[in-house]
């Protein structure tokens, strides 16, 4: 089973040179031993090619699974641990040159390497002008401390369903207005940063969001507005984020919330009590299950 899985990944999902880490504590309801190679292609491959929440959500759970039932499988067969070792003997023109073909081809944004800004601007300004649309943007392991106004300003990001802006470990501050452009996001991952705060408008355009991580940063209180309007959303995490008390309304609009990840924060019995009311039908983790 691991080397067909090994051959799986390895021929499907690197063949767009990046997946996305997923960090999602899911509920494992796959049964490993009910999958043969081609139902592990057809969700991985769904996945890649229709990044909707629903599939990335198949997509981790039979990454979980076979965890679970591989528990001494390298990391590497899931991660495409080459591309950082490959971009070093390569030069600056030649890294842009694979970013944008990696565009063309897989509909993804993944500037890895680089991280300066101009540069990301000018790859992003290629890719509208040739009118190619983005699905997945992936922004992370950079050494950015925030980004200009209208950083995605392009109308080409109008389709991305999914984007990764993480470990991004300098990262202190997000624009306002970051977020405005993608109305059909539906994934959001924001873990692993530096930001300390949040302006209360910078989800207010996402109105398919279904999955937000905000967990592991800075953020010791939120804005009560914060997550107006996101109706649709089912999966909210701010785990490990140090907050120390929460607006008592600040989840009021979450009608559709599945799961709330709280874990690692100094919340007192107080706020737990309200956050309970306030989400009824909400699974909510209070501390951290690992």
């Amino acid at each position: 089973m691991k080397k067909v899985f090994k051959q799986v990944c390895f021929a499907m999902l690197f063949s767009c040179l990046t997946i996305a880490k997923a960090e999602t504590p899911s509920t494992v309801s796959n049964n490993i031993n009910n999958l043969n190679e081609g139902s592990i292609k057809e969700i991985i491959t769904e996945a890649i090619k229709n990044p909707t929440y629903e599939n990335l959500k198949k997509r981790d759970n039979l990454w979980e699974s076979l965890i679970e039932k591989i528990p001494n499988t390298p990391e590497s067969v899931f991660y495409n641990d080459n591309v950082t070792e490959n971009s070093k003997n390569k030069s600056k023109e030649e890294i842009i040159q694979e970013i944008l073909q990696t565009a063309r081809n897989c509909e993804n944004f993944d500037p890895f390497p680089l991280d300066d800004i101009p540069t990301l601007k000018s790859i992003l300004q290629t890719l509208e002008t040739e009118k190619v649309d983005i699905k997945r943007i992936y922004i992370t392991d950079t050494n950015l401390e925030t980004f200009p106004e209208n950083f995605f300003e392009y109308k080409n990001l109008g389709k991305v369903l999914f984007m990764e802006l993480s470990t991004n470990f300098k990262l202190a501050t997000l624009p306002q207005n970051f977020f405005d452009n993608f109305k059909s996001l539906e994934t959001l991952e924001i873990f692993k940063n530096n930001l300390t705060s949040l302006s209360e408008n910078i989800f207010k355009n996402l109105f398919n969001l279904k999955s937000l991580w905000l967990g592991e940063n800075q953020l010791s209180n939120l804005p009560s507005n914060i997550f107006k309007g996101l109706h649709n959303l089912e999966e909210l995490s701010l785990g490990g984020c140090k907050l120390t008390s929460l607006p008592e309304n600040i989840f009021s609009d979450l009608k559709n919330l599945k799961e709330l990840y709280l874990h690692d924060n100094p919340l007192t019995e107080k706020d737990k009590e309200i956050i309970k009311k306030v989400l009824p039908n909400t699974k909510i983790i209070f501390k951290d299950q690992n």
